[in-house]
């Protein structure tokens, strides 16, 4: 379920729907929480932090990949530079 909240919610911030895309992000945000998932909190929050980004809220977004990138580091999901790139 998770995954497919990812999937959805990237093909909607393509589409520049990003309330949509945010409220998809941030439930497999929940559903890796609830599950002990970090692989699938860590997506999420990079989701999230990617949509910030374009909507212009950069301070939020900051937060937000920084999260996604101690996961990252805890789990070996992505690589860091990939967050840090996004970081600036």
């Amino acid at each position: 379920m998770a995954w497919s909240c990812q999937v959805i919610g990237a093909s909607y911030m393509d589409l520049g729907k990003y309330e949509v895309a945010k409220r998809y992000f941030e439930r497999g945000v929940q559903t890796g929480k609830e599950e002990g998932h970090l692989l699938l909190e860590g997506a999420g929050l990079y989701n999230l932090g990617i949509l910030e980004l374009r909507v212009g809220r950069a301070q939020h977004a900051i937060g937000l990949l920084d999260s996604a990138l101690s996961i990252a580091r805890d789990t070996g999901w992505l690589e860091e530079g990939a967050i840090l790139a996004k970081l600036g």
